[in-house]
């Protein structure tokens, strides 16, 4: 079977349809999300947002949300934060 070769010189195989079936935007969204995260160097008030606005938090805690607020209280701060 062709399907324990490499995956770039098979035919349309189940293999790769399968592996095109499960390749949607959103996991093309949260790659691209997570490389930017990574590379881009962040100050705290950054880190605290990123990690709010990820697509990894389905509800930030409450202490995060407190510290962001506390934050827009600051001038120099709050630019970052809007």
């Amino acid at each position: 079977s062709t399907h324990f070769h490499c995956i770039f010189n098979l035919p349309l195989t189940t293999y790769k349809m399968d592996l095109l079936k499960n390749l949607n935007i959103d996991k093309i969204r949260n790659a691209a999300e997570d490389a930017l995260n990574q590379a881009k160097p962040k100050t705290d008030v950054e880190a605290r947002i990123y990690e709010a606005l990820s697509h990894k938090n389905w509800g930030s805690s409450s202490t995060l949300m407190n510290e962001i607020a506390r934050d827009s209280y600051d001038y120099e701060k709050f630019n970052t934060i809007t």
